[in-house]
């Protein structure tokens, strides 16, 4: 077949040459040059639409096979319904657990359950995640509403997790007691899930390095407002505070000694940490308080080393904080009432068993806070008296500190999980463990090493019923306070048992 080529120039300069049969040439012969270029300039365009439709249909589903759908919200909107027939498990309270430890947590877990169809639905207010488990749909979301709130949410049957950066009060128990929904404090119930610190924070170009609770506590109640007043280069202090919440009310309590007092009226408050983090990081003259976890990363604050008259200057870091030698060391919970609904609760088990396993920790760890599983840590974090170096001698220390519920002799929560994270750690597998027992100052001192003996015993026997050797028991007393014994949450962290090995 007989071909000719034509080539049709545009006004821009761009050409198209088209290569033709001899059958159509007397047509296009015929046909004004003008024309030639508007139905060149039509097929251009066409091509080039359909070609940007496709890619726009098609190239983001390509890139993002096999990744989790995230679908935000208009704020003015509430999230995507849940389906009707959803196993829905509604997780409510603090802002610190919710903003990114407990949806990593929920994350790994639907991942290491297999769910398919994993969406994530943000809005303002919450997180919703969607899934297929086992051929059922599910739901989970995460809303952050303070930890009290959680509680009240609970006790309204609008939420059946709580999240809580510090232990459930006395009310709070009573009340959702009287609502039919159990002791919050048994061990089935109370979850602690990862560990966090309040930490103390300036701008990193600052010389403040480390300051005591007492001057701490006069410089947010604005009774100290330049820095020369506690040795350091004047300038007028400026105050960065988090709004209500369990974080104020842990740094009031351990700092103040008492929730009632107030902060200066002249200090900013907010309720996100990254924008009082950030606004500490553009003030070499500002101090703040926030969640530790979310200052990790951020190279243009530093936290401030703590201390009282009765112990050393201690900063935050994984070994303080889990061993609670930090003051302003803190427990982040869950807290699981039984649910009415069996296949809501067997969801809510399987979660909070997910969590305690090393799979669990290791998603808290990538949240930005500290695991649970038992390490060994420096051999002190704190200065330690020639009766306690001589008992570990030769020892590693853990980062497992063993404390017992309030007015008891039964171990937490925390420390029940504590010795069977013990048994199944390979690397304790034959290890000989070295148990040291403290008291607060209450009593006088022969009864309190003979009760920080019993106490220190009494592990040993649950230990060794779990298969685990015990070396060395002793008990040191109220040797080696970690907090002043001022009030009862002090006495309640000096009544303890440390864990070493050999």
């Amino acid at each position: 077949m007989e071909v000719f080529q034509k080539k049709a120039v545009f006004s821009d300069g761009t050409s198209l040459i088209h290569i033709n049969p001899t059958s159509m040439r007397e047509d296009r012969s015929e046909m004004p040059s003008a024309g030639w270029q508007i139905l060149s300039g039509l097929i251009l365009v066409l091509i080039i639409g359909g070609l940007s439709f496709l890619a726009w249909r098609y190239l983001p589903d390509w890139l993002n096979r096999g990744k989790t759908e995230t679908v935000t919200s208009p704020s003015t909107e509430p999230a995507s319904p849940i389906p009707a027939n959803a196993t829905a498990v509604r997780i409510h309270g603090s802002n610190t657990l919710a903003a990114r430890l407990v949806p990593e947590l929920v994350r790994s877990f639907l991942k290491q359950q297999g769910a398919s169809q994993l969406t994530e639905i943000r809005s303002d207010q919450q997180l919703t995640f969607r899934a297929t488990l086992n051929g059922e749909a599910i739901a989970v979301t995460v809303k952050p509403t303070g930890s009290h709130q959680g509680f009240v949410d609970a006790q309204n049957k609008q939420a059946d997790v709580v999240m809580a950066s510090r232990p459930v009060a006395n009310n709070e128990a009573t009340d959702l007691k009287n609502a039919g929904l159990g002791d919050l404090r048994s061990n089935r119930v109370e979850n602690v899930v990862a560990m966090d610190g309040v930490a103390v924070i300036v701008n990193s170009n600052t010389r403040i390095k480390e300051l005591s609770k007492a001057q701490v506590a006069g410089i947010f109640k604005g009774e100290i407002t330049n820095w020369s007043e506690v040795g350091y280069p004047a300038g007028n202090i400026n105050l960065y505070v988090r709004d209500a919440g369990a974080t104020v009310d842990l740094f009031k309590s351990e700092i103040y000694g008492s929730e009632e007092e107030a902060m200066s009226p002249n200090a900013r408050s907010f309720r996100d940490n990254e924008e009082l983090i950030q606004s500490v990081a553009q003030d070499e003259n500002g101090i703040g308080f926030t969640s530790w976890a979310a200052t990790k990363g951020n190279a243009e604050v530093k936290s401030v080393a703590l201390y009282t008259d009765a112990t050393q200057p201690v900063m935050p870091n994984p070994s303080t904080i889990a061993t609670e030698d930090y003051q302003l060391s803190r427990r982040l919970y869950l807290y699981t009432p039984k649910s009415t609904d069996d296949k809501k609760q067997v969801l809510i088990d399987r979660f909070m068993a997910y969590i305690q396993t090393v799979k669990g920790q290791e998603a808290a760890q990538r949240a930005g806070f500290v695991p649970l599983d038992p390490q060994g840590v420096n051999n002190f974090t704190t200065t330690i008296s020639d009766k306690y170096r001589a008992s570990v001698r030769g020892g590693v220390r853990t980062n497992v500190v063993l404390r017992f519920k309030t007015g008891s002799s039964e171990l937490d929560s925390k420390a029940v999980r504590d010795l069977e994270r013990l048994r199944t750690e390979p690397r304790y597998a034959g290890k000989q463990f070295i148990l040291i027992g403290f008291t607060d100052n209450v009593g006088s001192e022969p009864s309190n090493v003979a009760l920080s003996l019993k106490r220190a015993q009494s592990v040993q026997l649950l230990m060794q019923q779990s298969g685990l050797s015990v070396a060395s028991v002793t008990g040191l007393g109220s040797s080696d306070p970690v907090r002043e014994n001022t009030n009862e949450l002090y006495r309640a962290m000096n009544r303890r048992v440390d864990v070493w090995y050999r």
